[in-house]
């Protein structure tokens, strides 16, 4: 690089200026122009190695089977519906839904035992054609369904829970729409199959987990109110539990009842035709802008370290 720099004549007490960088990149022309190649031959070898990703979406909206089912309960829902703690009560349902997809613990206990291990964390390639999944050779032998990867603590050579937890985050994209109050899921995979099949299970368990969870709470407090309703003579707290007995039937109705308990499907999770990344175009784009401005970064500052140890040798 040192033979490519020319004299340019100025002296090295005149301030810097756009002058004198356009001279200092002039004489650096042939090693900014290979420099320039180099980074976009290597941009597109490393974009034609990254492999194709489909992603599954799904639109959802906040179940309303509350609302129908109001109107027709009694003095508590209808105070419900004009204090609009219905509605209130429906959101947070859908915030708490969007939370939950979000966690370990839904990852952990709902989503991966309906999943393969092998299909989130030693994934290679898809082979569309033929519909044939390839495993990374390193970390999971296909043949024999045993993981062996070398690791070193704290992963184990089985990914763990928190380990796998990681990729979930990656794969599995949850957002809600504040002014629609719509939810999108978006599931990532090489596979598109496998991506579709991913946005179904996140839907139907976050429906299922909740369900059975509001069922088992309503459940026991009917339970309970049942077994005081019994063991009281008195005429207003007979009337209160009662009331109350009333909106725990209800909850425990439409838990029993309607399978979107949270989240009804506006829009079903397909296999995607088109991949949605990587963008190889974009990578290779980058890949030029960055060779050609880190090697104009280079040149100038090799330049003056140049200049200034000539100046100090005076």
């Amino acid at each position: 690089m040192s033979e490519q720099f020319k004299e340019t004549g100025i002296s090295t007490t005149e301030e810097i200026d756009l002058k004198k960088i356009i001279f200092i990149l002039f004489d650096a022309k042939y090693f900014i122009t290979s420099f320039t190649i180099f980074a976009a031959i290597f941009s597109v070898f490393y974009a034609l190695s990254l492999p194709n990703l489909y992603t599954s979406k799904a639109l959802l909206a906040q179940s309303t089977q509350d609302e129908s089912l109001s109107s027709n309960l009694g003095p508590v829902s209808s105070l419900a519906n004009i204090t609009g703690l219905d509605m209130y009560a429906l959101n947070l349902k859908s915030v708490e839904g969007v939370e939950r997809i979000k966690s370990l613990e839904f990852f952990s206990t709902q989503f991966l035992p309906e999943i393969s291990l092998e299909n989130l964390m030693a994934y290679k390639q898809w082979v569309p054609d033929q519909n044939i999944s390839i495993y990374d050779d390193e970390i999971f032998n296909q043949e024999s369904g045993e993981w062996i990867r070398k690791v070193s603590y704290p992963k184990k050579q089985v990914p763990s829970d928190q380990e796998a937890y990681k990729k979930y985050k990656n794969a599995i994209n949850v957002i809600k729409d504040n002014k629609t109050g719509f939810i999108h899921i978006h599931a990532t995979h090489q596979s598109p199959i496998i991506a579709k099949k991913w946005a179904d299970i996140v839907i139907r368990k976050i429906n299922e987990s909740m369900r059975e969870e509001n069922k088992k709470i309503s459940q026991n407090a009917i339970d309970f109110l049942n077994s005081s309703y019994q063991t009281t003579n008195i005429q207003s707290l007979r009337e209160a539990i009662s009331i109350l007995l009333e909106s725990q039937m209800k909850n425990l109705m439409l838990a029993s009842t309607h399978e979107d308990y949270v989240f009804k499907i506006i829009d079903s999770p397909v296999v995607a035709e088109q991949k949605s990344g990587p963008s190889r175009a974009l990578i290779c784009i980058t890949g030029v802008l960055f060779g050609f401005i880190f090697s104009m970064i280079l040149a100038i500052t090799y330049y003056f370290i140049k200049l200034y140890k000539h100046k100090f040798t005076w």
